[in-house]
């Protein structure tokens, strides 16, 4: 996830503009990279501009290692807040936080041979700690792992003991096994239809 190449009003200049006449039914945002402030800041900017521009539907096609996981549900939050029908992708590989981000999507779909990862919230110090904000490290991981577990549970309808499961050890899933457990509800290919809006951040 990056720069966007693209703006829905034609406003501005640094990709492929739309005419101001456009109203597009459909939106695609394809976010690809780490899930952080800068990549949720544009791509809430597009989306809002996809509702502003008429767009009834948004496709989110997203492939990601993870990152931030406060950025993650932050984002996944105000899209499913915004008055337009949220349907998400994975294009390859969705791990760590942006599992989160992708279960906002109302229908969810996965490619044949994309992949989705789990791990437990981790932290990489750097520089000294007292015993004191190592605690309170603790307590932050812990309250993110449960976040995680109750948002996968909530959204897919899996049991929270299968899901501490999956977390907990690690797990990866391929797009049959995802749909399986309720993450996705197809498998299958992300065809665009002539005259979509494409986006990417």
């Amino acid at each position: 996830m990056g720069q966007s190449t693209a703006s829905l009003t034609g406003e501005r200049n640094e990709g492929v503009q739309m005419p101001r006449s456009a109203k597009p039914s459909e939106a695609y945002i394809l976010a690809t990279g780490a899930v952080g402030q800068a990549e949720t800041e544009a791509t809430v900017r597009l989306a809002v501009e996809a509702v502003e521009a008429g767009a009834k539907r948004l496709v989110l096609g997203l492939t990601s290692r993870g990152g931030d996981f406060r950025q993650g549900v932050s984002l996944a939050n105000i899209l499913r807040a915004l008055p337009i029908t949220l349907d998400t992708y994975n294009m390859g590989l969705v791990a760590s936080s942006a599992v989160v981000l992708f279960l906002a999507g109302e229908r969810r779909f996965a490619e044949p041979h994309s992949m989705f990862g789990f791990h437990p919230s981790s932290l990489t110090p750097e520089g000294s700690f007292t015993p004191k904000q190592l605690a309170e490290a603790r307590a932050r991981l812990l309250l993110d792992d449960g976040t995680e577990e109750e948002i996968i549970t909530e959204r897919t309808g899996m049991s929270r003991d299968a899901v501490r499961r999956i977390v907990q050890r690690s797990s990866s899933l391929n797009a049959e096994e995802a749909l399986e457990r309720g993450i996705v509800h197809e498998v299958a290919p992300l065809v665009m239809p002539p005259g979509a809006l494409v986006l990417s951040v």
